[in-house]
């Protein structure tokens, strides 16, 4: 018989929505009212209007092909042109953007092509599933930093982190504003942690997964911000999808 033993996978822990949909199977089948805010799943139908294109692209033939790795050069460009008109912030169409089929998918396939069974990745807890799990099935060592209500404690917490570990990390993961928690970060934090990280660690990937970024005015000096800096900071945003009420990852 094959060897059935999977480190990786045995690492993960219980995936947080499916034990918040067995909580909820097992309230309704106890005859309870339940109101779901569970997975953030849109409320209203998708607009016609991109419901037919959807079907429109569909039924062109030249569309049922694998689609090229960084994303369709017409619709990169179309991002770049969004930031630019929006935020005044100009993207390399080439190099700053590459389409996927959402943050989830990014952040684990970046995990699997950068990481390594040596290396050590700082991520805040609680976190989106995808932050610790990325790490685990990817093959690193994952520590985790307490959340905490005041900021400045936890970028203390995060250089405390870095000093003591027995390596350097390689990666460090943030998500503001939190999902679970909703805590938002000021653009005075954001400037303090890229100065830590400046000062500690040559090399480091920091990676800033914004969710719901844009309706937040300080998410948009946040990402400004990001934008400026040109470091090794990378960006994974997930909000268009909400707001037109498309269900994505």
């Amino acid at each position: 018989m094959p060897d059935q033993h999977f480190t990786n996978a045995e690492k993960l822990p219980p995936y947080i929505f499916a034990q918040i949909n067995k909580l909820k199977q097992i309230a309704r089948s106890n005859g309870e009212d339940v109101i779901d805010f569970g997975m953030g799943n849109p409320d209203q139908a998708t607009p016609s209007v991109i419901v037919e294109k959807l079907i429109e692209a569909v039924n062109n033939p030249s569309t049922h092909r694998y689609s090229q790795s960084a994303g369709l050069p017409k619709l990169r460009e179309a991002i770049s042109n969004w930031y630019s008109r929006k935020y005044s912030v100009d993207l390399d169409v080439n190099n700053e953007i590459v389409t996927c089929m959402g943050s989830k998918e990014g952040i684990a396939h970046l995990s699997l092509a950068t990481l390594s069974d040596n290396d050590d990745v700082l991520v805040q807890s609680p976190t989106y599933p995808i932050h610790s799990y990325g790490v685990v099935i990817a093959g690193a060592s994952l520590r985790s930093i307490p959340l905490c209500e005041n900021l400045d404690s936890f970028l203390v917490d995060i250089e405390s982190a870095i000093q003591n570990g027995l390596k350097k990390p390689k990666m460090i993961i943030i998500n503001f504003p939190s999902n679970p928690t909703t805590q938002s970060a000021s653009l005075t934090f954001l400037r303090k942690l890229l100065k830590l990280e400046k000062s500690m660690i040559s090399g480091l990937c920091m990676i800033w997964h914004m969710l719901t970024l844009f309706s937040m005015a300080i998410g948009r000096h946040l990402f400004l911000k990001l934008m400026e800096l040109k470091t090794l900071q990378l960006n994974f945003l997930h909000y268009l999808n909400l707001i037109i009420c498309l269900d994505g990852e």
